[in-house]
C-alpha cells in the first residue's frame, strides 16, 4: 500500500500537513473560481512543458523497477518537484514512500529522517542501531511483497556520506531481491554533487536522467494564460501578450517567480480597480518586489559560480539572546516542534507555527494556520513579503529579518 502523500489534506501519515493557502482578494473582482498563481501548483492543472511531458511518460518505469534509480535536475521553478511527487504518489500505489527534503543532515540524521519517514520511531538509537531497525524493517516488507521508493528532494546538498548511504541502500539485498528504488532531485548542482562523492557504482545505477530548464519566453506567456484558464477565466486575459519580454526578463522562466511576479500585479490590478495589467502597474509591481533583472541574469549567475548566494539572509532571534540564525535554504519552519528548522520553546506557539520561503531572492513568511498569528512590525498577517529590518513576533518571542548584499 502507497505511504500518503504528504500535500494531501486528509493524510494521517508520519509527514507533517500542509495549510491551505488563503484566497488573494482578487478572485471575485476578476471572476476566478479559483487562485490562479498558487504557491503550491494544483497537480491536476500542471502545466506541462515538452521537458515535463517527457518526465512524466517515463519515471512510472523506472518507480517499476526495484533497485532502480533516477536523477532529476533542473531550474529553480522548473516544476519538476511538483510533477515528481504527483507521478510518484499516482503510479507507486503498491509502495512505501519516504520522501525527504531536508537534505543538510550528517549521515546518522539522514538514517533517522528516513526511517521517520518509513513510519518508524529512531530517536535515541545510535547508527548501528538505526541500520538494525532499518534491515528489520526490510525483511518484514519483503516478507509481505512490500517495495520502497526513496525521494531525495533538494539532493544536491547531500554530503558524500549520505550519498554513500544511497549506494548502500540501493545495494541492501534480502533473499537476494532489492526492495529500495531511488529518485534523486535537485538543481544542476546535482550531478557536481555525485561526482564529487566518487561513488562509482552508485553512478553505474543511473536508470534515468533528466534535466528540465526553466520557461521560455513562448512557454512563460503559454503558461500564464493556461493559470489563468484553469482558475476559470472567461474573457480576455489581464497579461497583454506584449508583456510577456518584461515578464521573463524579471522571472528568469522560474515557474515560482512567474506566480509571485502575477499574484502581486493581479493583486496591484484589484486594488486599482482595473482588469488591464499595463506595463507601467507591472513595473509598479517589480518595484515593490524589489527585483531588478540582472537578479536572474549576471548577478544570479555569478553568485551560483561562486558558491554563494547573491543576499546573505538572516534572523536575529532576539527571544534567543540575539543568536543569529542563517537562512541557507528555500523553505525555514518556524515553531514548538523539534523537528522546525527554527524552534521555540513556548506553549503559546503551534508546533508548525510559520514558515519563510525564499526564491530567486525575495522571501516572505507565512502563517502556517497558527492559533495564537505571525506579527510583522505589529500587525497581523497571513502571508508577506519580507524587507530589511522587519520585526516579527510570534507571541511574545520576537526577531528580526536582515538581507545584505554579498560584496
Amino acid at each position: 500500500m502507497a505511504s500518503p502523500d504528504p500535500h494531501d489534506e486528509h493524510n494521517a501519515g508520519p509527514l507533517r500537513r500542509e495549510i491551505p493557502e488563503a484566497e488573494p482578494g482578487y478572485i471575485e473582482f476578476f471572476g476566478f473560481a479559483t487562485h490562479p498563481f498558487p504557491h503550491r501548483v494544483n497537480p491536476q492543472h500542471l502545466f506541462l512543458t515538452e521537458g515535463l511531458r517527457a518526465l512524466k511518460t517515463k519515471l512510472p518505469a523506472v518507480l517499476a523497477t526495484p533497485g532502480s534509480l533516477a536523477v532529476i535536475t533542473g531550474e529553480v521553478g522548473a516544476g519538476k518537484t511538483t510533477l515528481a511527487r504527483e507521478v510518484v504518489y499516482k503510479s507507486a500505489t503498491s509502495s512505501i514512500i519516504a520522501w525527504i527534503n531536508q537534505t543538510l543532515l550528517g549521515e546518522t540524521e539522514f538514517l533517522q529522517m528516513l526511517l521517520v519517514q518509513l513510519g518508524l520511531e529512531p530517536f535515541g538509537l545510535d547508527e548501528n542501531e538505526l541500520v538494525t531497525h532499518l534491515t528489520e524493517f526490510l525483511i518484514e516488507q519483503h516478507n509481505c511483497g512490500g517495495k520502497i521508493i526513496l525521494v531525495v528532494d533538494e539532493a544536491h546538498n547531500m554530503s558524500p556520506r549520505v550519498i554513500e548511504q544511497i549506494n548502500m541502500l540501493l545495494q541492501q539485498t534480502i533473499e537476494g531481491e532489492t526492495l529500495f528504488s531511488v529518485v534523486l532531485i535537485g538543481e544542476k548542482s546535482l550531478e557536481r554533487t555525485l561526482q564529487a562523492a566518487n561513488v562509482a557504482e552508485l553512478a553505474a545505477r543511473v536508470t534515468y536522467r533528466t534535466h528540465l530548464d526553466a520557461f521560455s519566453i513562448a512557454e512563460t506567456e503559454e503558461y500564464i494564460q493556461h493559470q489563468l484558464e484553469a482558475a476559470g477565466l472567461e474573457g480576455e486575459s489581464p497579461f497583454r501578450g506584449t508583456l510577456m519580454p518584461l515578464v521573463h526578463k524579471y522571472t528568469g522562466g522560474s515557474l515560482h517567480r512567474i506566480n509571485t511576479l502575477c499574484n502581486f500585479a493581479l493583486l496591484n490590478a484589484f486594488l486599482e480597480q482595473t482588469k488591464t495589467i499595463s506595463t507601467e502597474l507591472l513595473e509598479l509591481t517589480l518595484n515593490d518586489l524589489q527585483w531588478a533583472p540582472e537578479a536572474i541574469g549576471s548577478t544570479s549567475a555569478a553568485a551560483s559560480m561562486a558558491g554563494a548566494p547573491a543576499h546573505a539572509i538572516k534572523l536575529v532571534l532576539d527571544f534567543d539572546k540575539g543568536r543569529e540564525f542563517v537562512i541557507d535554504k528555500e523553505s525555514v519552519r518556524i515553531g514548538r516542534s523539534a523537528d522546525n528548522e527554527v524552534r521555540i520553546n513556548d506553549p503559546m506557539v503551534s508546533r508548525h507555527h510559520a514558515s519563510i520561503i525564499t526564491r530567486d531572492g525575495v522571501s516572505y513568511i507565512q502563517d502556517e494556520g497558527s492559533t495564537n498569528g505571525v506579527y510583522i512590525n505589529r500587525k497581523r498577517i497571513k502571508r508577506r513579503l519580507l524587507h530589511d529590518g522587519d520585526k516579527i513576533w510570534i507571541d511574545r518571542n520576537r526577531f528580526r529579518f536582515f538581507r545584505t548584499e554579498n560584496p
